[in-house]
């Protein structure tokens, strides 16, 4: 699809058929089938191509995912690395997680969700309703209240759009496995060169939106 006055961004995967608007920033907006639970990984895949013009300038990327559900934990992947890996096993036994979900957290019954992914260049974090706890309430990042297997922040250059391959999967410490109910989202920021004797320069954003319901 074409942003206007922005790049060129074409998103594939695992999303199904989708509708796009032509308004700024555009919103492309995907729904699909159910694939919840099973004894097998859940996998969502998500590929780009972007392409620039003559006088814009990638400057930078966000990837997000609202969950539902999930159980019991993530595994992100870009572009064939690991960026973040956990499971129960990793966060059950944790004081600062037992301070914040009581004896123990159930995400997959939903306790603390919407479960906000958010994955940029330099951070990733998760973010989860607090139930106990001095952030009681509040929205907390809880990769910082435990310490995943793996937790690797992405660089700009892995970001780059023009060869960009994401994987969402869920982690289980033991059982079948699930995720509900997600929203993933792609942000860019394109900044517009300017011309010769122009001294101004504009920053457009370009929005992709993508919607897997997840129900059974």
């Amino acid at each position: 699809m074409r942003f206007v006055n922005a790049a060129d961004l074409q998103l594939n995967g695992d999303f199904g058929a989708f509708t796009t608007s032509t308004s700024a920033p555009a919103i492309l907006a995907l729904t699909g089938n159910n694939l919840a639970g099973g004894p097998d990984i859940v996998s969502l895949s998500l590929t780009s191509d972007l392409t620039l013009l003559a006088l814009e300038n990638f400057v930078t990327a966000k990837a997000s995912y609202s969950i539902g559900e999930l159980d019991d934990g993530l595994r992100v992947i870009l572009g064939g690395v690991t960026l973040l890996d956990f499971d129960q096993d990793d966060w059950e036994a944790a004081p600062a997680m037992q301070e914040a979900f009581g004896a123990l957290w159930t995400p997959w019954s939903a306790e603390g969700a919407p479960f906000e992914l958010e994955i940029s260049p330099g951070n990733i974090n998760l973010y989860v309703t607090a139930k106990e706890g001095v952030n009681v309430g509040q929205r907390v990042d809880i990769l910082t209240l435990f310490t995943p297997l793996t937790q690797n922040a992405p660089t700009l250059a892995d970001f780059n759009l023009g060869d960009f391959n994401l994987t969402l999967e869920n982690a289980n410490h033991g059982g079948p496995g699930e995720l509900r109910d997600i929203t993933a989202t792609i942000e860019i920021e394109i900044a517009m060169i300017p011309e010769p004797h122009s001294g101004s320069l504009l920053l457009l954003a370009g929005l992709a939106t993508l919607v897997r319901r997840r129900r059974g």
